[in-house]
């Protein structure tokens, strides 16, 4: 392969220093016959077949969009520039031609403005059987967390602590509130999405209307382990608990697209809406480039997935000021018993928990009906009302 690729790129060379030296009107014969571009273009074809990580940030938006096509409300999608990096954003409700930096202005002033924050290895694309509900009552913008989805993955290996990872999202988020010119929001965050918008909210509790936390990750402590743990497993969980779990992926290399439709044949059929194959496609572009986000989430967690910083220690110290709603999916795996024990902590006049019937991890599309009902009485919410 590396022989073909040197002839290819000597017979290029070649060619294009022919046409340098030869009079302008008379380069036109310096073009390589039809036949000798086709042999070429066949073997670049070739070259890209065998790609050992089949992806790019061209498939993946092709993804992206496929996964975005089935929601009816308008939107612009644009990259905002967040603190040197470009995050992915999407402004649901306002036009497409509409100008850069002018986007939420061109919300409609009468709604709450509710933000979406994905969780880990997530994007955009997962809440298309939210937007069109949520819209018809709110403003809506949903955004790729630094380090995943389509927004900028920046090198990491300067993170090396809780609070250097804390501060390497909040700092984008903030950035990024700024760029898009937002002065609060309704504030709803997935899984580590809903971590990091506890923390932010308690960073920045004059931007947050209200606090929504869907399945969250890092509330409880990590239980105390009742038996001896072995030398042997302790070195096997220091190891995996810092390499990424979709790391796998990359390791299969053209099997990897293959995998996630059999590790995860669950996962396509949240999303009746998506076109066949299209959720399998999203999910394995999402992970398989580079690692970023992921790797910052190695900071954040003792083996296997519990914070080092748990939020039922630190989000009673939010200003009173912000309402909270925690929802979790009655078969999560998710403690929802740790959400019930914040709710008492923050107390009942500020905060509720709710349950989404039949819903797993994924509460968002597990049941997204009653799901957009609760962002949306949320959103609108001036008191919380007793947890029906």
């Amino acid at each position: 392969m590396r022989q073909l690729l040197q002839r290819t790129r000597v017979s290029l060379s070649s060619s294009l220093l022919r046409c340098r030296n030869t009079p302008a009107a008379a380069r036109i014969q310096c073009s390589p016959p039809a036949a000798n571009v086709d042999i070429f273009d066949e073997k670049m074809d070739f070259v890209r077949k065998i790609r050992w990580i089949p992806t790019s940030d061209d498939e993946c938006r092709a993804a992206e969009q496929q996964m975005l096509q089935v929601i009816r409300t308008p939107f612009k999608q644009t990259m905002v520039s967040a603190d040197g990096h470009a995050i992915n954003t999407i402004y649901f409700g306002v036009p497409k031609d509409t100008a850069d930096g002018e986007e939420v202005a061109a919300l409609d002033p009468a709604k709450p403005t509710v933000v979406l924050v994905h969780g880990f290895g997530g994007g955009v694309g997962f809440w298309n059987q939210n937007i069109d509900a949520i819209a018809e009552r709110c403003n809506v913008i949903a955004f790729d967390l630094l380090g995943f989805g389509r927004s900028a993955r920046p090198a990491t290996s300067s993170i090396s602590s809780v609070d250097a990872a804390e501060d390497w999202w909040l700092r984008s988020f903030e950035s990024w509130r700024r760029a898009a010119r937002i002065n609060n929001m309704v504030l709803v965050g997935h899984s580590l999405g809903g971590y990091l918008s506890g923390v932010y909210a308690m960073r920045h509790p004059e931007r947050v209307k209200h606090l929504v936390l869907a399945d969250p990750w890092g509330i409880p402590h990590k239980p105390e382990e009742t038996r001896p743990v072995s030398k042997r497993w302790r070195l096997l969980r220091s190891v995996f608990s810092a390499v990424s779990p979709f790391t796998v992926l990359k390791v299969m290399g053209p099997y990897g697209p293959d995998m996630v439709s059999k590790l995860r044949p669950d996962f396509a059929q949240r999303f009746p809406n998506a076109p066949d194959g299209v959720v399998n496609s999203y999910i394995y572009h999402l992970q398989v480039m580079r690692q970023s986000g992921s790797n910052v989430f190695t900071q954040l967690q003792i083996p296997f997935g519990w914070a080092k910083h748990p939020l039922i220690d630190r989000l009673p110290s939010l200003q009173r000021e912000v309402p909270v709603t925690m929802l979790y999916g009655t078969r999560s795996w998710m403690d929802s018993s740790a959400g019930h024990a914040l709710v008492e902590k923050l107390g009942t006049a500020r905060a509720r928990l709710r349950m989404v019937e039949g819903a797993g991890h994924h509460i968002y599309a597990d049941n997204a009906n009653q799901f957009n009902q609760y962002v949306i009485e949320a959103a609108h919410a001036t008191t919380l009302p007793a947890d029906a």
